[in-house]
C-alpha cells in the first residue's frame, strides 16, 4: 500500500544518527512514522534489527507495532527473518528483563496485585492504622508510593495525604520487608532496581549499550523520571533516541 508523507514525516522517517523528538497530536501517524523509520534503519542505513529497540508503554501497543512492522516488510517484500530480531516491549518489560537477567529472579517473582493489597493491609494493622474501607486507603498508599518511586523523591521529605507521615513511612518499610522476605518485587521496583544496576555496574551498561545503538520510545509524554534517566544512560554517548509524542 503506497502512502503519501509530509515533509516533517518525511525527514523523521529518513533520520540517520542522533537525537530526535516527533511531535504530533493523536491520529497524526506518529505510529506509522514509528514504524517506518524501523524500516529504513535496516534498508537504509543497514542496521543490524537485532540493535533496534523499540519500547511503548503497554503490551497490546508494543504487539500491534511489532505487528505492523513485521505487515510492512512483507509490503516492502523484505520478508526476511532477521526482521523478528528487533525487540518490542514496555517500559516495565524491558526493565524486568535486565533486573531478571543480572540478578536470576525467577519468572514469577512479580507480586499481583491482590498481594500488594494484601501486603498494605498488613502493613497497617501491625501499624495500627485504622480505615473503614478496605480499598480506598490502600489503594491510595499504593499510589503515594507509585509516586515516590516514578518522580525519584525521598520519602523523608513526604507529606502523605492520608495518614500520618511517621506511620506512611513505617507502612512502607513493612511492605519493603515484606517483599525482600518473599523475594517479590513490583512494577515500581522494576524501575528502581534496572536504574540502580545500571548506574553501579557499567559493565552491564556498556553491554546493553553495544545490543541495542538505536532506542525508539512511543507515546513519549508518558515517560516519567526515572524512565527518562534510565533512558538517558542507555543512549549515551550515540545518544540515538528517537522519542515520539504528543505534546498537547
Amino acid at each position: 500500500m503506497k502512502r503519501d508523507f509530509n515533509k516533517e514525516q518525511k525527514e523523521a522517517i529518513h533520520w540517520g544518527k542522533g537525537p530526535l523528538l516527533v511531535l504530533g497530536t493523536p491520529g497524526s501517524g506518529k505510529t506509522t512514522v514509528i514504524v517506518n523509520r524501523i524500516y529504513n534503519l535496516i534498508e537504509e542505513y543497514n542496521v543490524n534489527p537485532a540493535q533496534i529497540l523499540v519500547i511503548t508503554f503497554t503490551r497490546a501497543a508494543a504487539d500491534s507495532m511489532r505487528e505492523r512492522f513485521l505487515h510492512l516488510m512483507e509490503e516492502k517484500n523484505q520478508t526476511k527473518a532477521t526482521s523478528r530480531q528487533v525487540r518490542f516491549g514496555t517500559f516495565h518489560s524491558i526493565f524486568y528483563w535486565i533486573v531478571r537477567t543480572a540478578y536470576k529472579t525467577s519468572d514469577n517473582a512479580v507480586l499481583s496485585e491482590e498481594e500488594k493489597y494484601t501486603m498494605i493491609r498488613n502493613a497497617l494493622r501491625e501499624v495500627r492504622v485504622e480505615y473503614l474501607d478496605r480499598t480506598e486507603l490502600p489503594e491510595s498508599i499504593l499510589n503515594q508510593m507509585g509516586l515516590l518511586s516514578c518522580n525519584m523523591m525521598n520519602i523523608e521529605n513526604y507529606e502523605s495525604q492520608d495518614i500520618p507521615s511517621s506511620d506512611f513511612r513505617l507502612v512502607v518499610k513493612k511492605y519493603q520487608d515484606m517483599k525482600r522476605t518473599l523475594g517479590k518485587l513490583d512494577f515500581d521496583d522494576m524501575e528502581t532496581m534496572c536504574y540502580e544496576l545500571l548506574t553501579k555496574r557499567p559493565d552491564i551498561l556498556n553491554q546493553l549499550r553495544t545490543m541495542y545503538p538505536y532506542i525508539l520510545v512511543d507515546e513519549f509524554q508518558d515517560t516519567n523520571k526515572i524512565q527518562y534517566e534510565i533512558l538517558k544512560l542507555l543512549v549515551h554517548p550515540n545518544e540515538n533516541l528517537f522519542a515520539v509524542g504528543d505534546d498537547d
